[in-house]
């Protein structure tokens, strides 16, 4: 190596994560508040146990997963739900009408209904200070549901969309084929189950160099301290910092369906 050279050192993480992330029901049309358990361990010295219930994008919307337009439902779930970064990317009416109902001879664009749970998460101190954030995407590709404004109930059903016609179109392709003898949706054998699943894991940077390990934070992730306190939650932050590490790229399940046998809406 060269004069002025400097080595290249190659970053390797472990990463565990675990979302509330439910897409048979139109509980996330209106609530953004979900669990995030997130844990990475990289060779860096990176270091992170983390457990919050995050605000995913606005309460009471969602945004739509054809054109990511906002889109009010109605009252958020729960009144008095916070709103928070990223954004909750949900199916609609409209996006089933354009790429999914086709006519005989076509396939289906079933892309077009892919949710994307985007986070962003962070664990603060009392005073303000970023000690973690990490913005995970976490993206489902066979929901069983989307919005439909239509429908008393809000709820949609492509597995349904398969099996009704109207005007000589409906949702055809192999998805629509795996649930052939399938009745209903939340039946065993029907390819819209949420089961086949990714998460993207983006940026994961650590502000702590120095600093304690051990955080109490509340349940959002905010006001923490070195001390418990009523209704804390145990965090763990190494003692590093690692200037904006991001790892953009590298994902857990891609191209990986977690179904089999009985697997079914809702899981």
């Amino acid at each position: 190596m060269g004069e002025g050279a400097s080595a290249i050192i190659e970053i390797t993480c472990d990463v565990m994560t675990k979302l509330h992330q439910g897409t048979h029901s139109k509980d996330a049309f209106t609530n953004n508040l979900h669990e995030v358990v997130y844990h990475i361990r990289c060779n860096d010295g990176t270091r992170v146990h983390a457990t919050m219930m995050a605000a995913i994008g606005t309460a009471g919307e969602l945004e739509s997963s054809c054109d990511r337009r906002s889109i009010f439902v109605g009252t958020p779930s729960p009144p008095d739900s916070r709103s928070g970064g990223g954004r909750r990317i949900i199916p609609t009416l409209d996006c089933v009408e354009q790429h999914v109902l086709v006519t005989e001879g076509q396939n289906s664009n079933f892309g077009q209904i892919r949710e994307s749970w985007e986070v962003s998460g962070r664990i603060r101190t009392a005073s303000g200070q970023t000690l973690f954030s990490f913005n995970p995407y976490y993206q489902v590709f066979n929901p069983s549901r989307y919005y439909d404004p239509t429908d008393e109930s809000l709820v949609g059903r492509p597995h349904f969309d398969c099996q009704t016609e109207v005007d000589g179109r409906r949702a055809r392709g192999s998805m629509c084929e795996e649930s052939a003898s399938v009745v209903n949706h939340d039946q065993p054998g029907s390819a819209f189950n949420g089961a086949h699943r990714m998460v993207d894991i983006n940026a994961n940077n650590v502000n702590n160099e120095g600093g304690a390990e051990i955080w109490y934070t509340d349940p959002f992730g905010g006001n923490g301290q070195t001390t418990p306190f009523p209704g804390s939650v145990l965090q763990f932050v190494s003692s590093t910092s690692n200037s904006g590490f991001d790892t953009h790229g590298p994902t857990i399940g891609r191209n990986r369906p977690y179904s089999g046998s009985g697997v079914h809406s809702p899981n």
